[in-house]
């Protein structure tokens, strides 16, 4: 199959081409994105998901792929829009080395019978350890502490910060969303030592594991201590968390993103915990990328912020195209 592979600087184009190395099956030519920063090609990636492929990007490489007339394109992060699917007449396959589909014109796809295979999973476990360590940061003010040693030189071992640290045994934990992350969660947290974990999942497994408690939203948001969210984000999920939502929460309990920014209503959440009808949050992933200065999460300090590094890790993206092919070969009829 003749086959072009679209790299960028976090799968750069030797690991695209790495699983090919040994299957004649495929014809393969590798091409680099031209984005030179990660800062740019966050932008750009944001600016997909928020408002799909098909609006005009720099460095554009359309026409290299146009001219090498690919049966299968693989990408990660680079746009497939609407114009770039009509002028490939041979495609069959759009191959996407990531979870979702944001960056591919869905839609002309369909309308043209190319199938789109995606990456389910393939940073589950990055995501799924790193929102532990969102856990333990809040439960135990590892961020906030660690700040006031930094850049304020403050030894601060308050009384305040020492009742509101929590051991996961004692606490409740609510998981919105049971997919792949989801799960890994829950097992990571049993590994731990939690004991009580509620989930919110509206299509749960028919045999769902034992030692976990499925419920609605509203419930698990009123009993748990923290409430970690990995839903996708789709029109009947937007704002999944907003006022109404948080003012289910108890005033001692935490709230952990590491899904996608749209899944809550940052404007109410920011009322929320500067109000402190919330005892903290731990946000990966942000309306605004990169956070402004001087924007509210950051003036508050009961607020960890990270720049929307849950999913990247050197294993996560070396192994996706790997991950890819194996999904691929699993599909075919």
């Amino acid at each position: 199959m003749r086959t072009v592979a679209v790299g960028d600087l976090l799968i750069p184009v030797d690991w695209m081409k790495a699983p090919f190395y040994q299957n004649n099956s495929f014809d393969v030519s590798a091409m680099q994105w031209p984005v030179t920063s990660i800062e740019e090609l966050q932008k750009i990636n944001l600016l997909i998901e928020q408002n799909g492929p098909n609006q005009p990007f720099s460095a554009n490489i359309d026409q290299q792929i146009i001219a090498a007339d690919p049966e299968l394109l693989l990408v990660h992060f680079y746009p497939v829009s609407q114009e770039l699917i009509k002028a490939c007449p041979n495609l069959k396959v759009i191959g996407v080395c990531r979870g979702g589909i944001e960056n591919v014109d869905e839609k002309t796809a369909r309308q043209f019978n190319i199938e789109i295979v995606n990456t389910s999973g393939r940073n589950a476990r990055a995501v799924a350890e790193f929102t532990i360590g969102m856990m333990f940061a809040t439960l135990r003010n590892i961020g906030q502490t660690f700040v006031d040693l930094q850049s304020k030189a403050q030894w601060r071992k308050h009384p305040e910060r020492i009742d509101s640290s929590r051991e996961f045994p004692y606490l409740a934990f609510g998981i919105v969303g049971f997919g792949q992350i989801g799960q890994l969660v829950v097992q990571l947290l049993r590994g731990i030592g939690a004991q009580t974990i509620y989930v919110y999942e509206p299509f749960p497994p028919e045999n769902p594991p034992t030692g976990i408690v499925f419920v609605d939203l509203q419930t698990l948001l009123s009993k748990s201590d923290v409430v970690s969210l990995h839903a996708r984000l789709t029109e009947e999920t937007k704002h999944l968390i907003g006022a109404k939502e948080l003012a289910l929460m108890k005033s001692t309990s935490y709230l952990i993103n590491t899904a996608r920014s749209g899944l809550i209503d940052e404007e109410a959440l920011i009322k929320s915990l500067e109000r402190c009808q919330l005892a903290g949050a731990a946000l990966d992933t942000f309306d605004l990328e990169p956070l402004p200065k001087g924007h509210p999460f950051l003036a508050l300090d009961n607020v960890v912020c990270t720049p929307h590094i849950a999913g990247s890790t050197r294993d996560a993206f070396q192994q996706t195209p790997y991950r890819w092919l194996e999904i691929y070969q699993q599909w075919l009829p």
